[in-house]
Order: structure tokens, then sequence, then C-alpha cells
């Protein structure tokens, strides 16, 4: 019930924002001081939207993820820090495992398993940024378990490979490719952990999963974020990026509302390990 509230109240705002408009030009009034005004109704509609088309998913608190770097490197800056530094805000928890790391003997995360036992954000920070230059060499794939609020369904929509414009001459365009493992963070079945899909990403120099099309891409000089999926282009700078992903959401949600797609939608909330398919 809160969610049509919320969004029967963004919606009034957004109306009041454009009456308020409307009467100001008539009466040739000075509107940009109602710009702002306008800009918060709009980017609270659009967050309140998301969760509305977003709220009958089944699933949508908990996913699992594995993310790798398959361009030059940058994309676990450019995406996964500032994801991290959102979590808190979110309500999300997240632990963060490296393929082939041996655990301590820990009943709850048995050896057998292929990726290693979990690491908090920061304790991942310092795997990836080592601070000395004969630190091991860092991972390149990453397995990510996510819980919170809306976690996986919103998370699930960053499947995909993203590209992020190189920001001057000479310098490198990241890209990151990130993969729906499952719409949960646990298996009811220990068994489950030696499917083929859990298993860890094979270096892109051998596999085709790199050189899909890219979902997304992020053109740093003009804050622009052109989304290829809905075929749509936001204005939004990288640094707000999570901050305002419902409106990320909605322009790929909204494609689902206007074609007859319901099939792949559900494909959009499956994961490999849930589909049966091997990464």
């Amino acid at each position: 019930d809160g969610l049509p509230t919320a969004a029967e109240t963004s919606r009034d705002a957004l109306v009041a924002a454009e009456e308020a408009a409307l009467l100001s030009l008539m009466g040739a009034g000075d509107t940009v001081e109602l710009l702002d005004e306008a800009d918060r109704a709009r980017q609270s509609f659009l967050r309140n939207l998301a969760y509305l088309l977003l709220a009958l998913e089944e699933r949508r608190d908990e996913v699992m993820l594995q993310v790798q770097e398959v361009g030059p490197k940058g994309g676990f800056r450019l995406w996964l820090q500032p994801l991290w530094a959102a979590l808190e805000a979110r309500g999300w928890v997240m632990d963060v495992h490296v393929p082939g790391e041996a655990p301590a003997e820990d009943p709850a995360w048995p050896s057998t398993r292929p990726w290693g036992p979990p690491l908090s954000p920061a304790e991942a920070h310092d795997r990836l940024f080592p601070a000395k230059a004969t630190a091991p060499r860092p991972p390149e794939t990453l397995l990510l378990r996510v819980v919170g609020p809306y976690a996986g369904v919103l998370l699930a929509l960053e499947q995909g490979v993203h590209r992020f414009e190189a920001r001057g001459k000479n310098q490198a365009t990241p890209l990151l490719y990130v993969e729906l493992v499952a719409m949960r963070t646990e298996f009811a079945h220990e068994q489950a952990w030696a499917a083929a899909a859990l298993t860890p990403l094979p270096s892109p120099s051998q596999a085709t999963h790199a050189q899909r099309k890219p979902i997304r891409q992020h053109a740093a000089r003009h804050d622009r974020l052109a989304l290829h999926r809905p075929g749509t282009t936001l204005v939004l700078p990288l640094e707000e990026y999570w901050s305002r992903f419902e409106e990320v959401a909605v322009a790929e949600l909204l494609r689902f509302e206007r074609e007859d797609t319901d099939t792949f939608r559900d494909d959009m909330f499956r994961g490999t390990a849930e589909r049966g398919l091997s990464a």
C-alpha cells in the first residue's frame, strides 16, 4: 500500500511543478526558480515508479553476480568502487569472493567451492587496489553476493557489458562484464556450487562473453549515459550513477511495458544457475 501512496504523492508534486511553471509563463514571470523544484519532483516520481514496476517480482532482495574486467583496467574502479560507497545508503550488504582462494577451516564455507570465503568490500578493495607494488596480482573476476531492499531486481538490470569512455587522449576505454548468476545468495543443496554456472568466468581472451554489444556506455565528457537495450540516452554524471540508479531502472523496465515482451522480462530476472546454463 505504501508504494502507490508514495507514487501518487510524487506524481502530484510533479503536476504542481508543471502548473506553477505554466502560471509563471502566462504571467511573464521568471521560471528559473522552478527548475530545481521540478527536477526534484521528476527524480522522486521516477524513483517511486521504479519500485512500482518491480514490486511484484518474487525474488527482489537477493542477487549473485560475477563481474569481470574484460578490457583495459579501470572497470572495477569506475563501477564497483562507487557501488561499495552506495551500499549503506541503500541498506544493502555485500560479500565479495575471489576465485580459487583457499578458505580457512570454516564449515559455513566449504573448501570444495570454486570461490574463496567472503570478503567485506573493504577487504576486497585492498585486494583489487593494493598499496604495495609487491602485492599479489589483483583478481580480474569476482563473485558478488548482495542482500538488501530491491538489491536483486535492481542489480539484475546491470547484466551485460559496460563501456566507460576514455577521459582523455591516449587513455584506455575500460570494459566491465556483469553476469547474473542467481536471484539468491544461497542454495538449498551444496552440490549446486559445482554447477557450471558457478565456475569462474574464463579469461576474456578465451571466450566470447566480452564481445557482446555494450548495454551501457558512459560518456564522461558530456555526462551522457547511453542505454542500448531500451535505445535511450540519459543525462547522468557517472558519479551520480548509483544515487540515481532508479532512473536507469525505469528506462530499462518501461520497454517491457511498451512491448509484448513478458518472456524477455522474465529472462532478465533469471540467472545462469537458475536457467541451468553454463557461464
